[in-house]
């Protein structure tokens, strides 16, 4: 009993001394811890094989975080069987039901821009570089898996293999989307527009109890600081600013803030400058999940053949399921994705374990 009290004591303490992430004055997480070296080492040792346990990458969806729920069955399934998982989060993202990641700067996540994802990459593969990595890209993020993989990992092979569910080969698909899927279309353009309006132009409360209202007010000093920097030339904040995030879709949001600053005025000339690159690219295996009942994407998208142009594509179209999920079993309670891409990558780290062992 003396034990058990002590170890509630240790927990108290520890709990105590977690300090919430932040990023100097401009925010304060109200529930994500900050990056704690001494504890994270400590949790690395106790894994099955130490630093060289293999490590799951998640690049997450169009503005989603670690939150989601095929992230969620995919880290869940993948941890349950010695993993460890790290959740790729795009600036400016997260989980409107849990908390978004504010912006520090104008730049918002950008479709094509790899930068923040191998910063991310390599900051993963310098600490563990004897682990096996693997990464799995799911909707929007699976296809800036495969950009990640044909650009980054081709200059540095930070991943051994890849696994892309039900992502868009060309981002062009994107203008389709927003016909065939005109509420989603808003939804996401919305929650990406409020988050930027957010971080850079409302105005400061001072506690939890201001008027809501107060708290959507739009600060004119803030536009005015915005738009005296010279790095933001291409950006018209007066124009993000006056918009309505609820009427906001996708492509409006690409043509105000996005494509200038990659130096485009139009949205459609953005998408096609950004790619993902061409898939045929691709040296290390990659598996590559569709549906033909995916809401999301045309059937006539599905990119067929890509398996015929590339040795190391595996395609796998499956005719039930749905948007990045799929179901086996009683009642459909068993996340069929999660077992199989565990499945592919415990293939792929045994077989690079047994071509390294000398004969």
């Amino acid at each position: 009993q003396q034990q058990a009290e002590d170890d509630d004591d240790d927990n108290k303490e520890q709990e105590e001394e977690e300090e919430m992430a932040s990023c100097g004055t401009r925010y304060t997480s109200k529930r994500y811890y900050a990056y704690n070296k001494a504890r994270m080492d400590r949790l690395h040792r106790m894994a099955p094989y130490g630093d060289r346990t293999p490590i799951f990458f998640v690049f997450t969806t169009y503005c989603g975080d670690s939150m989601s729920m095929p992230v969620r069955k995919l880290a869940q399934y993948f941890c349950a069987r010695g993993w460890r998982v790290v959740c790729y989060v795009k600036r400016g993202c997260g989980s409107p039901y849990y908390e978004m990641l504010p912006l520090t700067t104008h730049r918002p996540f950008d479709l094509s821009g790899m930068d923040d994802a191998e910063f991310v990459a390599k900051t993963v593969a310098d600490r563990y570089p004897d682990a096996k990595k693997v990464c799995v890209g799911i909707s929007l993020g699976g296809s800036q898996a495969q950009d990640f993989l044909v650009t980054a990992n081709l200059k540095r092979k930070y991943f051994d293999a890849g696994i892309k569910i039900d992502g868009i080969d060309q981002w062009t698909q994107l203008i389709g989307f927003g016909i065939r899927q005109k509420i989603i279309s808003k939804v996401l353009g919305e929650v990406v527009h409020d988050t930027y309006v957010k971080s850079l132009f409302m105005k400061n409360t001072t506690s939890e109890s201001d008027d809501a209202a107060a708290a959507r007010i739009i600060d004119s000093e803030k536009v005015d600081a915005w738009k005296r920097k010279t790095q933001c030339d291409g950006l018209d904040f007066d124009r993000i600013a006056a918009m309505k995030s609820a009427d906001c879709e996708i492509l409006d949001v690409v043509k105000a803030m996005m494509g200038p600053i990659a130096g485009h005025d139009d949205a459609v000339t953005y998408l096609h400058a950004s790619g993902p690159e061409d898939i045929s690219r691709v040296n290390v295996p990659l598996l590559v999940f569709n549906t033909w009942n995916d809401g999301f994407q045309d059937p006539f998208d599905n990119p067929v053949g890509i398996a015929n142009v590339n040795p190391y594509v595996m395609h796998c179209v499956t005719k039930g399921g749905t948007h990045c999920i799929r179901r086996e079993g009683w009642h459909h309670r068993d996340c069929w994705l999660s077992k199989t891409c565990f499945e592919f990558a415990n293939a792929v780290v045994n077989a690079s374990a047994k071509l390294e062992t000398p004969q």
